[in-house]
C-alpha cells in the first residue's frame, strides 16, 4: 500500500516539477481564500469585500486559506498538501474492494486506482478534484459499511456527514442526497422494518440539513436567494445555452455566447445576473431539446474519452476552437496536425496515450465483470453495487455537457476501479 502510495505521490511532484498548474476556476477559489483571511469576509475577492461569493462553495476556498494560514502563502503549499491527500484515496479503494470482492480485489482496485493518470495531472492543480474525491470516497465506505454493521445509524450520519462536506466543495454533489438516503433507507428497511428506516434518514439528513441547508440560509441572508451556488445557472448560460445556439447555427460557442448576452440586462446584482442566466438558459434548452440531448451526449464522450487538461488541449482550443460536434471531434483527434504537434512534444504524446489506454482498459474491464455478474448469479452483491454503480452514473448523466471534460471524470475513476478490480475475483473462481 505504502508503494502505490508512493508511486502517485512522486508522479505528482514530477508532473510540474516548476510550479503549479491552475485553471479558470483556480482563480476563483484563490480570491475568495484570500478574502477570508485578509478581510474575514467569504467574499469575490479581498478588492471586493463586500461583494459575497455565491457562485463558489465555500469548501475549497475554506481548505486553501488552512494551507495559506498554517504552512505558506504558496500555491505549491497547496500542491503538496493535496499530493499528500491524493495518496489516502487508495486505502479507501483497497477497503471498498475488500469488501465487494475480497482481499485479492481489494489490491487489484488499489492498484488500478494508483496508476490512473487523471489524479495524477488534476492533484497537482489548483482545483477541487483531490479534496472533492476523497470525501465522496469516504462518504461511499462510511454508506457500505452502514449495510451490515450494527452502528448502521452512526455510519449514516457519517455518510451523510462527508457527502454533506463533499458538496461544500463541488456543488455537483448536491442531488447525491436523495438516492443516497432512499438506498440507506431501503437496506435498513429490508433488514430490521420502517423503524430503522426512518432512523437512518434522519441520521443521514441531519448534518446534509444544518451544512448545506445553512450555506443556503447564507446565500439567502446575503443576496436573498436560498440558492447552494449559482456556478450551475452560469454553466446552463455559457455553456449549455451557448453550446445549444453553437450547434444550430454553425457558430463557435464565444461567438454563441456574445449573441446570448445581447439581450442581458443591466444595472442589477452580480446575484440577479446569475438568476437571468439560469432562466435564460433553462428556455434555451426547452425550446431545443432535441439538440440539447445530442450536446449532452457529447458531453459524455468528452468527459469519457477527451485528453486530459496539458498542454495539448491548450493546442487543439487555439488551433480548432473548444467546442463542435462529433464529427469535429473525430477529425480534431485524426487530424495529421494534432498529430504532429504531439510527435514534436513526445512527453505529452505520452501523457495522452497513456490516459486514453488507462481509461479504454478501465471501461473494457468494467463492461466484463458487468456481463459475467450477470451470468453468476453467485457474485452479485446488490446493495454495494448499487450504491457504486449508482454513484458512477449519476456523476457521468449530470456532468454531461459542452462543460464537460476529463477533470469531471476524476471523482468517478476511484468507483470505476473497485468494480474493474472484479475480473481478479472472477478469474479465480473460473479457475476452481
Amino acid at each position: 500500500m505504502f508503494a502505490l502510495a508512493g508511486v502517485r505521490l512522486v508522479t505528482i511532484y514530477t508532473r510540474a516539477p516548476g510550479g503549479v498548474m491552475a485553471a479558470s476556476d483556480s482563480q476563483d477559489y484563490e480570491n475568495s481564500a484570500l478574502a477570508l483571511l485578509d478581510k474575514g469576509r467569504f467574499a469575490v475577492s479581498p478588492d471586493q469585500p463586500d461583494e459575497p461569493q455565491i457562485r463558489r462553495t465555500p469548501g475549497y476556498p475554506l481548505f486553501i486559506a488552512s494551507i495559506y494560514a498554517t504552512l505558506a502563502r504558496k500555491r505549491t503549499a497547496i500542491i503538496d498538501a493535496q499530493a499528500l491527500l491524493a495518496t489516502l484515496i487508495i486505502p479507501m479503494v483497497f477497503f471498498l474492494g475488500l469488501k465487494r470482492w475480497g482481499r485479492a480485489g481489494g489490491w487489484a482496485a488499489a492498484i488500478i486506482c494508483a496508476l490512473d493518470p487523471l489524479a495524477f495531472i488534476y492533484s497537482g492543480m489548483l482545483l477541487s478534484e483531490t479534496l472533492f474525491t476523497i470525501l465522496l470516497m469516504a462518504a461511499l465506505l462510511a454508506a457500505s459499511n452502514a449495510i451490515e454493521e450494527e452502528h448502521a445509524q452512526e455510519w449514516s450520519f457519517a455518510a451523510g456527514l462527508l457527502l454533506a462536506l463533499a458538496t461544500l466543495v463541488r456543488p455537483i454533489a448536491f442531488f447525491l442526497v436523495i438516492p443516497l438516503v432512499v438506498w440507506l433507507a431501503a437496506i435498513r428497511r429490508r433488514r430490521d422494518g420502517d423503524g430503522a428506516a426512518a432512523w437512518v434518514i434522519i441520521a443521514a439528513v441531519l448534518p446534509w440539513f444544518f451544512l448545506v441547508g445553512g450555506w443556503q440560509v447564507r446565500n439567502y441572508a446575503a443576496v436573498g436567494r436560498p440558492v447552494l451556488s449559482t456556478i450551475g445557472e452560469l454553466n446552463r448560460f455559457d455553456y449549455r445555452a451557448a453550446g445549444v445556439v453553437a450547434l444550430r447555427e454553425g457558430i463557435p460557442i464565444a461567438e454563441a455566447r456574445l449573441k446570448l448576452r445581447e439581450d442581458a440586462p443591466t444595472g442589477v446584482s452580480p446575484a440577479e445576473f446569475d438568476r437571468w442566466m439560469g432562466e435564460e438558459g433553462t428556455r434555451i434548452l426547452l425550446e431545443n431539446k432535441f439538440t440539447a440531448i445530442g450536446m449532452e451526449i457529447m458531453g459524455g464522450i468528452k468527459l469519457l474519452f477527451g485528453p486530459p487538461q496539458s498542454a495539448l488541449v491548450e493546442h487543439l482550443v487555439k488551433t480548432f476552437g473548444n467546442f463542435g460536434s462529433l464529427d469535429w471531434m473525430a477529425r480534431t483527434a485524426t487530424s495529421a496536425e494534432t498529430w504532429g504537434w504531439l510527435t514534436a512534444h513526445p512527453r505529452e504524446l505520452f501523457l495522452t496515450l497513456y490516459a486514453e489506454l488507462h481509461a479504454i482498459a478501465l471501461y473494457i474491464l468494467l463492461l466484463i465483470v458487468l456481463y459475467l455478474i450477470c451470468k453468476r448469479p453467485g457474485l452479485r452483491m446488490p446493495a454495494i453495487d448499487a450504491l457504486i454503480w449508482g454513484t458512477i452514473v449519476y456523476f457521468i448523466i449530470i456532468s454531461a455537457g459542452p462543460e464537460a471534460n476529463p477533470r469531471f471524470r476524476v471523482p468517478i475513476v476511484p468507483a470505476m476501479a473497485i468494480l474493474s478490480a472484479g475480473i481478479v475475483k472472477i478469474r479465480m473462481k473460473g479457475e476452481e
